[in-house]
């Protein structure tokens, strides 16, 4: 796997989504480990790629952000929110399901339709055995201001991302292992032009990503310095 800058001429092969890494030299450090396959899923009634999520042991529509403090064990839920969320990169004004305070665990979560803006990490969290059933906005983002900050993202899938699934705005290491993608336009994606700017670390390890898909992880082009 090759990092390439997103405005490169690079062809893309016919009938394939290649699945490429973008990175901003000393911005987003971003290393790939093991590998991130390109799958062909499972073909769902309509011929889509379906996401091999657990079958949902229970019900709950959020009419408001559920704020978590310490760990938070759903137990396979799923969770929907009250109102109808928008797709794509411009849909903004959506407050998530879930806000995770620095060090919260959110783990055996299924997230259905509407997930609004999906799960908030406000520092250091650990998403385990979490699930998108259809991603709203974006799947989850990463906010905290802390260079030592540390997101996990361990097990579970999404699919159906129009845009972004993990957006990382924050600063720190943002690790996505033994994750499945399916139908995504970007893996990760950073802020490169946000007020606030921080250098940031991706580690990828055994993401399995299902075309049609686009960059695996990406930097916004706003940020043509990195900072100091």
């Amino acid at each position: 796997m090759t990092a390439r800058s997103p405005h490169s001429g690079h062809r893309r092969p016919q009938n394939r989504t290649p699945l490429t890494a973008a990175v901003a030299a000393g911005v987003l450090g971003l290393a790939i480990a093991a590998q991130a396959a390109l799958a062909t899923g499972t073909e769902g009634a309509a011929g889509a790629h379906a996401l091999a999520a657990p079958r949902a042991a229970g019900e709950e529509r959020l009419t408001a952000t559920r704020r978590i403090t310490g760990v938070f064990d759903g137990e396979l839920t799923r969770f929907t929110a009250a109102t109808p969320a928008r797709k794509g990169r411009k849909a903004g004004g959506r407050d998530p399901l879930f806000e995770l305070a620095d060090g919260a665990v959110l783990k055996n979560v299924i997230l259905g339709a509407p997930a609004s803006d999906g799960v908030h990490c406000l520092g250091s969290c650990t998403l385990e055995n979490v699930y998108w059933e259809d991603v709203g906005e974006d799947a989850a983002a990463f906010l905290g201001e802390s260079p030592d900050a540390a997101y996990v993202v361990s097990g579970g899938g999404a699919a159906g991302a129009a845009d972004t699934v993990f957006r990382f705005d924050g600063a720190g290491t943002l690790t996505v292992r033994n994750f499945e993608a399916v139908g995504f336009g970007e893996l990760v994606r950073s802020c490169g032009d946000c007020a606030k700017r921080f250098r940031r670390h991706v580690v990828l390890k055994d993401v399995t990503a299902t075309a049609p898909g686009g960059d695996l992880a990406g930097i916004d082009a706003g940020l043509a310095t990195p900072p100091g």
